[in-house]
């Protein structure tokens, strides 16, 4: 009897955790940022430079 009490703790908590505190995300396809394909006229440094840095970000 000793032993059954701790391990039904054990195993009531390792239940409790893994199936009653799973964290929900339910975020729709509106909450991402927009990522439209963003294209540079040919030898627009400025705009490349930019598109650099949002790829590294």
């Amino acid at each position: 009897m000793k032993k059954l009490i701790p391990l039904l703790l054990l195993s009531s908590a390792t239940l409790y955790s893994t199936i009653g505190t799973l964290p929900m995300n339910a975020m729709g396809c509106n909450s991402s940022t927009n990522k439209a394909e963003v294209v540079c006229a040919e030898g627009d440094i400025d705009c490349e430079k930019k598109l650099i840095e949002d790829r590294i970000n």
